[in-house]
């Protein structure tokens, strides 16, 4: 729900996913299928996971600064490191989808590294408070 919430966040994943899982899919159907795989898909595989990892990190930076109350304008886009062997991608796209099929576990789990690396002790998390003042301060004006 909270991607819904942050446009740049949620067009950064969709412009590298989408293009990302197209080619995955139609490469696998190729070799489902028995025929060869150009040799430019493996290289183009190779170019666009690094990308669509780094939209991704960066979404999930962003709702972690923001369950923490920081100010998500100051996260900047971080460039991953590029993938050099095919043996690699398969560890980085199992990592990459595993995170985009659980992005609430994702933005969580990040968020509580964050708490631990600068050891803010508080579990209280930001939005939920935004809401919860939100939702009493309309039931109040309502009331007047």
């Amino acid at each position: 729900m909270w991607l819904l919430r942050d446009l740049p966040a949620l067009i950064g994943i969709a412009w590298r996913f989408w293009p990302l899982m197209i080619m995955v899919i139609s490469s696998g159907c190729r070799a489902i299928r028995g025929k060869p795989i150009d040799r430019s898909m493996y290289e183009a595989v190779m170019h666009m996971l690094p990308i669509a990892e780094a939209k991704l990190h960066d979404a999930l930076c962003r709702q972690a600064w923001r369950a923490l109350g920081w100010n998500v304008r100051e996260v900047r886009l971080e460039i991953l490191p590029p993938i050099t062997n095919w043996s690699d991608v398969a560890k980085r796209f199992e990592v990459y989808r595993a995170q985009m099929m659980d992005l609430r576990e994702a933005s969580s789990r990040l968020t509580c590294g964050l708490r631990d690396i600068y050891r803010i002790h508080t579990r209280i998390d930001a939005n939920a408070v935004a809401a919860a003042h939100g939702s009493t301060g309309a039931r109040s004006a309502a009331t007047h």
